[in-house]
């Protein structure tokens, strides 16, 4: 039996592409279909507790994406936890804190850490964030606010959007930058044996490695959003404080 073959007069061009794979999310994904996106993911990263954070690249830097929640330094050092009041942040009692000693409040806020836990000088040169990853300093803090337009408007794009997690009005709050930044509340030191928690879900507040040199026992420079507003802005909080950390990579 022989076999025909039928040659077309045709040529078929067959057409193929190769899509990769965008790590940067679109405008929908950030919440929003009008912004032009600032920031972009970049590779996720683990503390020695095993928590995985996203991190994006802004400008020259490259930030962690979400409040830090370890419990331990870098070199696997364990940092004290404040479980309750009768065991709360002291002045030159190092530790960290959940908001309302509440875990299911940290998993989504971060922890609250005092400055003593995360000032080399004082905890022995240990290091609180990630291997290759540091707390910033204020002049690193101010570089991100300039990159996104200067402290008037930065609030907004570092801001987490909508009010699920910041009250009303999170005004401006758009995260162009992708930064996510989420109001932790603060923990203040009330008396020996009791700590004040405050402004969950209204403000974020941030340490910096910086501190007042004519005062350095007392304060250290930080960085506040507001659900009020779009502006950040910058005060010397008492280093018996308890508050959120962002790292900065190396």
């Amino acid at each position: 039996m022989k076999k025909k073959i039928i040659l077309l007069s045709g040529i078929v061009f067959l057409t193929f592409s190769c899509k990769k794979e965008n790590t940067t999310p679109t405008n929908e994904e950030s919440g929003s279909t009008k912004i032009a996106l600032k920031g972009e993911y970049a590779a996720t990263i683990k503390d020695v507790d095993g928590n995985s954070y996203k991190t994006v690249k802004l400008g020259g830097q490259t930030w962690m994406a979400e409040n830090l929640k370890t419990t331990r330094f870098s070199d696997s050092t364990e940092i004290q936890i404040i479980k309750d009041d009768a065991s709360s942040l002291s002045f030159h009692n190092s530790g960290c804190s959940e908001y309302l000693h509440d875990a299911s409040i940290g998993k989504k806020y971060g922890k609250l850490y005092d400055w003593y836990t995360i000032d080399r000088v004082k905890n022995g040169n240990k290091n609180i964030c990630p291997s290759g990853w540091h707390l910033p300093k204020i002049e690193e803090w101010k570089e991100l606010v300039e990159y996104l337009g200067g402290h008037e408007v930065a609030g907004g794009y570092l801001k987490q959007a909508g009010t699920e997690n910041w009250l009303s009005p999170n005004k401006d709050a758009n995260n162009a930058s992708l930064f996510n930044a989420l109001p932790g509340g603060e923990s203040i030191l009330v008396n020996s044996d009791k700590a004040l928690f405050e402004k969950l879900g209204s403000t974020g507040t941030w340490w910096s490695y910086n501190f007042d040199e004519e005062d350095y026992d007392v304060s250290a420079l930080v960085l506040i959003l507001s659900a009020e507003n779009s502006n950040v802005s910058y005060r010397n909080a008492y280093k018996r404080e308890g508050l959120s950390v962002r790292c900065l990579k190396d």
